[in-house]
């Protein structure tokens, strides 16, 4: 009987020092987490699309379409200015103001060219 309680003694101190070594021991004075982590919810910022065009690029705007209308009339029209106008147009349908005044600028100066263009001599060869 002696025998059989050394076993089962020598059992539990093996038990008990493999429970150690695997980790599974329960420690009394592990620190707990107070309270659960804080989410920050970050708020992307997003700009904000135009919903029309600035009083500067509609001016502009109207400006290359009757410098356009000019040179039409004196059979003076580039296609360049035309395509350069239908750029303008395009960008003022997704109201980008800047772009259009860039391209009402550049249509102004063409048509300008185009109209001084009539007003010198022809050239002879």
């Amino acid at each position: 009987m002696i025998q059989t309680l050394k076993k089962i003694g020598l059992l539990c101190i093996t038990a008990a020092l493999m429970l150690l070594h695997s980790g599974c021991a329960f420690n009394p004075f592990e620190a707990k987490p107070s309270a659960p982590a804080q989410r920050r919810i970050v708020a992307a910022i997003v700009p904000a699309t135009p919903t029309q065009l600035t009083d500067e690029a509609i001016q502009l705007l109207l400006v290359a379409e009757n410098k356009i209308s000019e040179a039409r009339g004196a059979h003076a029209l580039w296609t360049s200015a035309l395509e350069t106008f239908s750029q303008a147009r395009q960008a003022a349908n997704i109201f980008n103001s800047e772009k259009t005044m860039q391209l009402a600028r550049e249509t102004i100066a063409l048509c300008e060219l185009s109209l001084a263009q009539t007003k010198s001599p022809p050239v002879s060869w």
